[in-house]
């Protein structure tokens, strides 16, 4: 049985099964994700990308990407216009997409003189994508919801979009924080899917996480193939077969991004598929061509530009710091071209353009950019990169600014050896275009370490975060690799024989992609459910829980152990831990929340809160009897599946509890605990 919050913040219990929700998530989400992109580019540009010669493959390919890039500008459009979204405009929005696109086909079809044929790349991408979506949402069927902490606040931030018919101004009734400022990239996704399926939202939150992990497949083709079709023009063959290869690698051979379900970090792997849409456009914008002894813009479309600034602006709108690896990434971009330019007036002609794309992009950011200004995040950045003596800043500095073994767990090791087999070929061909994934690669280490250079800014992007980029980056080095030996045998008239390769290796990588999900790292399960449903029924709501929660970030915030934290959310009832983002918004009427919540967790465990040792926390002593009543606790919660386990951070001693008469055990199954405190 799920219950969760609906989009209209009332409650529902609904009892779906899982092929059920699967029933509509997939039909859905796929015309969610292709119809409406496909409709507008190809409304918008569709010449154009057929003048630059994208195949049918690489146009689906870029609709998916603008499929997950463009909610949250349709989202902040809607807002600012005071438009509210709804499930009746969501299907609007779907609905035309499709229809246009069905238009379009039967006009294709009926002004074709001979039968349609059969696009090879296009039916084994679709192939690829359709095998690998089944995989991924298998992978989550026994999961009530998203795994660690991050869908927790991912799931609310959702929620309250979804409630809000757009954005939001503050948190309430779940967290009392008074700003929003985070990237919403994927909570716009998320939304969507929430009013056109009519599932609750932490189900599609999960969900869309998935289509994520899905579409990073038919975008490692799309970049792939562009990358070498345009260092290669003669080689269009060449260039789909890797760009499968790559598509295949992505989805079934390397751990990333399907580990990327264990984590929650679904904002940042949205981020980068846009990511992907953006270096291929900025890639076409600056493309050259030579013309009677001439370096000139092969096309200087002003529709490109468009597509590329809102590309550009959907990603910073989707995640912050993959946004400041698309700067890293274009900039290298940019100074290649420079030096391939062959006079001051071609070098012109790039900056021009580049600073056409940045104007706009800044332009349609810059509501957003405003917003970012009323929270904590600028301040938060600025202690990285000024000089900061404070002991939280150097922990958190410490923990984040080292370097991390990439193999096996970013990058497996055959790809990484095929990667720079790839990076050798393309200097030996002088295809300087194929060389720039090795720069984009080594920008992503160093990010973590610039200290390293002399830089300062350490701390403020770690190892993880850089680190799971590395498959978008070196993968179509490594697909190169192996499409030049695939397209010496295709020669000897093994083609079909090579297709069928990639296919038992979608069929391999399922197996293991299907039950890639740790259960050990799920802090809210179907025990914890019955638990909340029965806090929603027996507690007060005025009641406050105090919930388990260690210190994160060297210290400087509190995040949760287990799924107390999801109280506020499931139950509408109050407790002492607010979302994580508590750190980068302000609270409720200017109030800033780290001087609520962490003095609190630190008085209980009795030490600085840099210190990270794991404390079992005594709430039976007279002094923190006195700070849970001061705080207005009124009732203790005990998860029934922590994650860091008992020993790896602060937990309360339940055994104290059970034997203190200020306390009363109202109820335990399952491992979940809920306990009264009382008011003497």
């Amino acid at each position: 049985m799920n219950a969760f919050i609906s989009p209209t913040g009332s409650i529902q219990l609904l009892t779906l099964p899982f092929y059920v929700e699967l029933a509509l998530i997939i039909p859905i989400g796929l015309l969610f994700y292709l119809a409406p992109a496909y409709a507008l580019l190809d409304a918008f540009a569709g010449r154009a990308l057929r003048q630059a010669e994208f195949t049918l493959a690489e146009r689906v390919s870029l609709a998916l990407g603008f499929g997950a890039a463009l909610p949250p500008l349709w989202v902040e459009l809607t807002s600012a216009v005071g438009l509210r979204w709804s499930p009746l405009l969501a299907w609007v929005y779907v609905g035309s997409g499709a229809v246009y696109v069905a238009w379009r086909f039967v006009r294709h079809w009926r002004t074709r003189a001979r039968p349609i044929a059969i696009d090879t790349p296009a039916l084994m991408l679709a192939i690829l994508m359709l095998v690998a979506l089944a995989g991924r949402m298998w992978a989550i069927r026994d999961l009530p919801v998203g795994l660690l902490g991050d869908a927790y606040h991912h799931t609310m931030m959702a929620q309250l979009i979804a409630e809000n018919g757009g954005l939001f101004k503050n948190w309430l009734p779940y967290a009392d924080l008074g700003t929003f400022t985070y990237h919403f990239g994927f909570h716009a996704n998320a939304a969507m899917l929430t009013w056109l399926t009519s599932l609750e939202t932490p189900r599609t939150v999960l969900f869309a996480g998935q289509w994520m992990n899905t579409l990073a497949v038919p975008l490692a083709f799309l970049l792939t193939s562009r990358l070498i079709k345009l260092s290669q023009p003669t080689q269009t063959q060449f260039a789909a077969l890797a760009g499968l290869i790559a598509a295949a690698l992505t989805g079934f051979y390397n751990l990333y991004p399907g580990f990327v379900v264990n984590m929650g970090r679904y904002t940042q792997l949205t981020g980068q598929n846009v990511l992907a849409i953006a270096l291929v456009l900025t890639i076409e914008n600056l493309k050259f061509k030579m013309e009677n002894g001439k370096w000139l813009p092969s096309i200087l479309n002003f529709k490109f530009l468009i597509l590329n600034s809102i590309s550009l602006a959907c990603l910073f709108q989707t995640h912050y710091l993959v946004t400041a690896f698309a700067g890293m990434f274009v900039g290298l971009l940019v100074l290649m071209a420079l030096l391939r330019a062959k006079t001051w007036r071609h070098q012109f002609v790039v900056l021009l353009v580049m600073g056409g794309i940045g104007l706009l992009a800044l332009l349609l950011a810059a509501p957003w950019l405003i917003n970012v200004s009323s929270g904590f995040l600028l301040r938060n950045a600025s202690g990285y990169v000024a000089p900061n003596d404070g002991e939280e800043v150097r922990q958190v500095v410490a923990q984040a600014a080292i370097l991390a073994p990439i193999v096996p767990h970013f990058l497996k090791a055959p790809i990484l050896w095929l990667a720079a087999a790839g990076a050798l070929i393309a200097v030996r061909r002088r295809a300087w275009l194929l060389a720039m994934p090795v720069l984009w690669s080594a920008a992503l280490v160093l990010i973590v370490v610039p200290y390293l250079l002399g830089l300062p800014g350490a701390g403020i992007i770690d190892y993880l975060t850089a680190f799971s980029v590395l498959y978008l980056t070196l993968i179509p080095l490594a697909a190169y690799t192996l499409g030049n030996l695939k397209f010496k045998i295709e020669n000897l008239k093994l083609f079909p024989i090579l297709n069928f390769a990639l296919l038992v290796l979608a069929a391999w990588g399922s197996t293991w992609q299907a039950n890639i999900v740790e259960p050990e790292r799920q802090i809210y399960n179907w025990a914890d459910h019955r638990a909340m449903l029965w806090i929603r029924q027996n507690t007060p709501p005025d009641a406050r829980f105090f919930v388990n929660g260690f210190p994160a970030y060297g210290g400087s915030l509190i995040a949760g152990s287990d799924a107390g934290w999801w109280i506020p959310l499931v139950t509408q009832r109050k407790s002492t831990l607010p979302p994580l983002t508590y750190g980068s918004e302000r609270g409720m009427n200017n109030e800033d929340l780290f001087a609520r919540v962490n003095p609190l967790y630190q008085q209980l465990r009795g030490r600085r809160l840099p210190d990270t040792t794991p404390v079992s926390l005594d709430l039976t002593t007279p002094t923190a009897l006195d700070l849970l009543r001061k705080a207005g606790v009124t009732h203790i919660y005990s998860g029934a599946k922590p994650f860091p386990p008992p020993n790896g951070a602060d937990r309360v001693n339940l055994e104290l509890l059970r034997r203190h008469p200020a306390f009363k055990l109202l109820y335990a199954e399952g491992g979940a605990e809920v306990y009264e405190l009382s008011s003497q």
